[in-house]
């Protein structure tokens, strides 16, 4: 009897270290994958700041002040040029006063000045800004907002576009977006009501997701870096980052502009 009390905690200890051993392979597995994952992120930014500057990831950490000032001046006079295309729209701020169609075109000026501003940003990362954890937050918001524009030029087509059900046509783009976003949500801006206006629905859509664009860009970008410019740190990154504030200001007023034309 004893023989077999033996052998029925040895078979148990062994079970257990089996099931230690598939759980230790399958975190070392999720492991790998993370770092992986990692490892592509890190490697595309790379080559989207490669492209913006000309320049290998070593020489981007190693750019100066001035390489810095020039790169993120130029996202801040490119913002401020689509601002200023945005309003010169609207007659005397009348948001009535603005071809519905050429809302679109409006929204690609936000969307390539925005893609700018996030590389500039990605530029002084990579070149030694952290901002006390403010960087994570301002890159996670920036990226969000760019992603958000891109899907706003493809639903303002539709929206101005003739004939076709616009409500059902946006619902598809906007399941299609959720899939590869998680975490955005932007199918919760369109109401499911069968009865309501597609029209009038289709318009509220676009507007709240721009309203949610200005948001991103004004107190998710401009007024964390505004805080953490407050706070002492390396002057090297000082004027780089007055130029996106600058920048995101500008771009924050654009989306609120455009979202009024939806109203």
């Amino acid at each position: 009897m004893r023989y077999i009390k033996i052998i029925g905690i040895l078979a148990v200890a062994l079970l257990v270290n089996c099931k230690l051993y598939e759980e230790l392979e399958e975190a070392m597995a999720e492991t790998k994958l993370a770092e992986d994952s990692a490892s592509e992120v890190a490697k595309s930014v790379a080559e989207e700041i490669s492209k913006l500057t000309g320049l290998g990831l070593e020489e981007v950490k190693a750019l100066t002040e001035e390489d810095l000032k020039r790169i993120a001046g130029d996202a801040e006079k490119d913002s401020g040029e689509s601002r200023g295309k945005v309003s010169g729209e609207f007659d005397n701020g009348r948001r009535n006063s603005v071809d519905l169609k050429k809302a679109p075109g409006l929204v690609n000026l936000v969307k390539d000045s925005a893609r700018k501003v996030e590389e500039a940003f990605k530029t002084l990362v990579n070149a030694g800004y952290g901002g006390e954890g403010v960087a994570s937050v301002v890159g996670s918001n920036i990226e969000e907002a760019c992603k958000l524009l891109s899907l706003l030029d493809k639903l303002t087509q539709i929206a101005v576009g003739d004939g076709g059900n616009k409500k059902a046509d946006m619902s598809k783009v906007l399941e299609e977006f959720d899939k590869t976003n998680p975490g955005i949500d932007a199918c919760g801006y369109m109401n499911s009501n069968k009865h309501s206006s597609q029209d009038r629905e289709s318009k509220k859509c676009i507007k709240d997701l721009m309203k949610r664009v200005e948001n991103l860009l004004y107190g998710g970008v401009e007024n964390e870096l505004r805080n953490d410019l407050s706070k002492p740190s390396s002057t090297k990154f000082n004027d780089p980052l007055v130029s996106l504030i600058k920048a995101t200001s500008a771009l924050s007023g654009a989306a609120g502009m455009i979202s009024a034309v939806f109203s």
